[in-house]
């Protein structure tokens, strides 16, 4: 089993879904200026699920160096409180090397949503939000892993 980080993003009525996708890009390039430009080109694409409300069940999944790390969104109450927000930098650099980003969509609009993505990039995909995302290897989904028993590291973190 790999390690999880996750991260919760404080978005609408916080701020608009746009800019909740430059802070998830913002934590995930930490800098990097190539990274930043093809996280900014899928930034529409990804906000129309943002606005949606996937993230907030669902997350959005990045596979790459060290473990995986999810962001989850948080709206209305939640959002302007911040109490259970988490929008501190990442300890790895998940986009050094092969990654990839998953973005959850509800199933009518998954197959738009990833050739749209397609036109940007290779490595950010579009998953159904109800199907979770699969696993290599194993095919477990996310959505089943969110349910099993799992040690959350940030709140150990906060011990």
């Amino acid at each position: 089993m790999s390690s999880v980080i996750a991260r919760r993003i404080r978005s609408a009525p916080h701020r608009p879904a746009a800019e909740t996708w430059q802070v998830i890009s913002k934590i995930l390039c930490q800098g990097g200026q190539p990274l930043s430009q093809e996280l900014d080109r899928v930034a529409g694409i990804v906000a129309s699920t943002i606005v949606d409300q996937m993230p907030k069940d669902t997350p959005i999944v990045v596979i790459g160096k060290g473990p995986r790390v999810r962001f989850y969104c948080l709206y209305g109450d939640d959002a302007i409180t911040g109490d259970d927000a988490n929008e501190d930098a990442l300890p790895v650099k998940p986009l050094e090397g092969s990654w990839e980003i998953h973005v959850p969509f509800p199933p009518d609009e998954v197959e738009w949503a990833q050739c749209a993505l397609k036109k940007h990039s290779s490595r950010i995909l579009a998953y159904d939000s109800e199907a979770g995302l699969k696993e290599s290897g194993n095919e477990k989904t996310e959505s089943s892993a969110r349910s099993s028993t799992a040690i959350d590291l940030d709140a150990l973190n906060r011990l």
